[in-house]
């Protein structure tokens, strides 16, 4: 950043370089953002390792219309769903090194931590800025002056960089272009209950052309992203299919990939990743009996492909759009990666979650959850507790997991077969964490003839006895290991880890999003045990033994998701308890502890079967 000059430093034409004296006087620029962009920048490998040198539109021709948007003066918001391979922050950053080169306005960009706001400046718009020949001359920096956010002074405009949502140093500034980026990770914590898009809105709306780019890859369809979405014109690409010509929006649910499987019916990765292809809407009829699209033809499609608007009742001035790698042509949005994904989040909603948001920039829909005492009679199998069931098919893990409230300890054993699906043993209360090691020790019969099954790890809700949980973890020998939920805006990621000091050891402490995984818990394998045994959902099902008592059924239904009216007129799904939780707890805990497990375990197998059919080879 330099120091702001004077107005006679300025203009004085023995201080301007002649390519900045060329850039004053200069007509109006005639190129568009992407049209400049290919003319004049050039990209690094840090800034683009995947695409460095001169930017190529083609690249990413369907960031095309979004950059075009980006220059029309008629349009004061652009909304975006984005995908993870999409290039449309890239078109942003095309389009404040235009303005820097040949428009000069004050320009604000917020994402949602500082950090990143310092790797969107330094690593990718400055080194843009020092490569352009129109901006070389302009774009100086001074590190010393760098607070709480960044500041580009530039002649004749500033860029102000912001983390963290807070827009409240640069509030008094005259703006002409605001970005927010990666909105949804953005909580509503400005002025108590607004969120930064709001108040971006409220803060620069009486200035004349001032235009808001909102862009993330989309989480809930409450957040602010998706709400922004709904308001503007919803354009989604349609692209030609190569062989009849149909012109149709790309979706997941037409990716094919069933038929890579191999003798034992589990997907054949390799052939998931050669086999892929994607299906027409007309495939089987006479005007596309084939209809079978591959990635050699995304290229052809996307190139002719149109965006419309499928919101008749659009804000005036609002274009809204959804991405997806579907029809993106970077590496690592061919249809066999998307696939591989896909099977992923097969057997894991909170996978799938993030999947679907990032790969295809969908939401996720929320809806009321109200368990009943039917809906948890119908996950009963054929077995007492105590036992498995014979059908359960090749058990890989059986833990223990225990919630603490007050002097006692409940807890629940399950096992887990290879699928994920979830099938509860037994369940009890203890005094003393002692007993939990008792408990864990108990035999349970392998249905197939093999050694008992003993739960050799387990996890403990810390509740409000973090020291006692902790201490008794050390005693176990590790054995245990001490969880923390945490809701709302407290957490941003599933699972994370830290390592803590306790009594003189190092203690690994988990942390996981109590809201999402107890969303798949009581939504995606509770409340929808009928789409799983309808195929309609690929979630593992929860089995639970005939003869569970009313104490535990009352327990898992104790907690119940509703949509809840905030004062300020936002709405929002909120979980509230009925009663006494505490087996439900323990439950959602075995998916926490399954979800930091079951990588690591199903690579060994994988790893084991792959030996044994190479040595019988």
């Amino acid at each position: 950043m330099v120091a702001i000059r004077d107005e006679f430093s300025l203009w004085s034409p023995g201080s301007c370089a002649p390519e900045v004296l060329e850039r004053v006087f200069a007509a109006p620029c005639t190129l568009n953002t992407w049209q400049f962009a290919e003319k004049h920048i050039i990209l690094s490998e840090q800034a683009s390792p995947t695409n460095p040198g001169p930017y190529d539109a083609n690249v990413a021709p369907h960031t095309k219309f979004f950059q075009e948007c980006l220059d029309d003066p008629a349009i004061h918001q652009l909304t975006l769903k984005k995908n993870s391979q999409g290039g449309f922050t890239q078109g942003v950053l095309n389009k404040i090194v235009r303005h820097v080169a040949v428009d000069p306005v004050n320009i604000l960009y917020v994402i949602d931590s500082l950090q990143e706001a310092k790797r969107i400046a330094r690593t990718r718009l400055k080194p843009m800025l020092e490569t352009c020949a129109l901006t070389r001359q302009v774009i100086e920096e001074d590190d010393k002056n760098e607070l709480q956010t960044l500041t580009f002074y530039l002649r004749d405009m500033a860029i102000f960089f912001a983390g963290g949502g807070s827009i409240g140093a640069v509030a008094n500034k005259p703006i002409a272009l605001g970005i927010v980026d990666e909105a949804d990770k953005i909580p509503r914590m400005t002025g108590n209950h607004t969120h930064v898009v709001e108040e971006v809105k409220a803060r620069f709306k009486t200035i004349e052309n001032f235009k808001l780019i909102v862009l993330s890859a989309p989480n809930e369809e409450i957040d602010i992203t998706t709400s922004e979405y709904k308001k503007g014109s919803r354009h989604k690409l349609f692209c030609p299919c190569p062989h009849c010509g149909e012109f149709q929006e790309l979706v997941p649910e037409r990716v094919i990939f069933s038929h890579c499987k191999n003798a034992a019916g589990e997907y054949d990765r390799e052939r998931v990743k050669r086999e892929t292809y994607y299906s027409c809407i007309r495939a089987g009829s006479k005007e596309c009996p084939d209809g079978k699209i591959y990635d050699h033809h995304k290229r052809g499609m996307v190139l002719r492909a149109e965006w419309r608007a499928t919101n008749p009742n659009a804000e005036p001035g609002h274009i809204s759009i959804e991405s997806s790698d579907l029809f993106s042509l970077f590496p690592g949005a061919k249809l066999g990666l998307i696939a591989l994904d896909i099977i992923e989040s097969q057997h894991n909603p909170l996978v799938k979650k993030a999947k679907w948001s990032n790969r295809f920039g969908r939401e996720w829909k929320t809806t009321r959850a109200v368990i009943t005492h039917e809906e948890i009679h119908a996950l009963r199998g054929d077995y007492t507790r105590g036992t498995l069931p014979p059908n359960c098919g090749r058990l890989v893990y059986l833990p223990i997991c225990s919630d603490v409230q007050g002097d006692v300890r409940k807890w629940i054993r399950a096992g887990f077969n290879r699928k994920g699906e979830c099938f509860v043993v037994d369940y009890g209360a203890s005094l003393a964490y002692e007993d939990l090691i008792t408990e864990a020790d108990v035999p349970v019969p392998d249905p197939t003839g093999g050694d008992p099954w003993l739960s050799r790890e387990g996890g403990i809700d810390e509740g409000f006895e973090t020291m006692k949980v902790r201490s008794f973890c050390i005693r176990s020998g590790h054995r245990f290991f001490p969880f923390k939920g945490r809701g709302g805006i407290q957490i941003r990621t599933l699972v994370s880890a830290s390592e803590t000091p306790h009594e003189g050891e190092m203690i690994n402490v988990y942390h996981f999003n109590d809201d999402e995984f107890k969303r798949a818990l009581y939504i995606d394998r509770i409340r929808d045990l009928a789409k799983i045994k309808a195929g309609k959902s690929h979630t593992p099902r929860l089995w639970l033994p005939k003869d569970i008592d009313a104490d535990f059924i009352a327990e898992l239904c104790a907690e119940r998701l509703v949509p809840v009216t905030t004062p300020w007129g936002f709405t929002k799904h909120v979980w509230e308890k009925t009663g006494t939780n505490d087996f439900g707890d323990a439950l959602k805990l075995l998916f926490v502890l399954w979800f930091i497990a079951a990588p690591e375990i199903l690579a060994a197998l994988d790893a084991e079967e792959k030996a044994a059919t190479g040595k019988a080879a």
